[in-house]
């Protein structure tokens, strides 16, 4: 098994302080909104940021740890975990690499609107060896393609 995480520092810095940089300007909006009346800052807060809240910690899309075994792909953060079977996404993985920000974006299975897409950042440990274990469950394998 393959177990691939952040160091506590990087995933400090990119993954746990922008999200509760979020909560509190959501909950900044919320009292402006209250106190102030409509502002237009307070007003988007309160529309925009409770979506980023949903979609960083229910739909994962900035993980902490990916776990690769034969049978399955585990992808986690904020003590959630999504777990895909290999059997079930063998082919059916999209990998966009973007070079010049460091990060990967993998899309699993169809679209859904929570889960299912993720960046993963060069600062993951191992991440050469990440890549090529999403790239090679990404492509299918001709001989299994006959075989079915």
């Amino acid at each position: 098994m393959q177990q691939h995480a952040y160091s506590r520092t990087s995933a400090m810095f990119s993954i746990f302080l922008p999200a509760l940089l979020i909560c509190v300007f959501f909950l900044w909006s919320l009292y402006t909104l209250m106190s102030a009346g409509p502002e237009p800052l307070a007003v988007l807060g309160v529309y925009t940021l409770p979506i980023l809240m949903l979609s960083s910690i229910t739909g994962l899309n900035q993980p902490t740890n990916i776990m690769i075994s034969e049978d399955e792909l585990k992808i986690g953060a904020f003590g959630r975990w999504h777990t895909y079977a290999v059997s079930d996404i063998k082919g059916k993985l999209f990998l966009k690499p973007y070079p010049h920000i460091g990060k990967v974006y993998v899309r699993v299975g169809p679209a859904r609107i929570f889960g299912g897409r993720y960046w993963i950042s060069s600062e993951m440990s191992e991440y050469k060896q990440l890549v090529q274990s999403l790239q090679s469950l990404a492509t299918c394998d001709e001989k299994e393609d006959a075989a079915k």
